[in-house]
């Protein structure tokens, strides 16, 4: 998939400041949500 500079920017951010979720749900179809928390096991949406 290709990502803007800026989403593929929050996508490798900290959780902390929000990380960029893209989950694919297959048939060409995928969902997004911002992902906060202090780690990738603590987390909420």
């Amino acid at each position: 998939m290709a990502l803007c500079p800026p989403c593929h920017a929050q996508s490798d951010a900290p959780y902390a400041r929000g990380r960029l979720m893209i989950t694919a749900r297959g048939q060409g179809r995928f969902t997004f949500e911002v992902i906060h928390g202090t780690n990738k096991w603590v987390t909420r949406s």
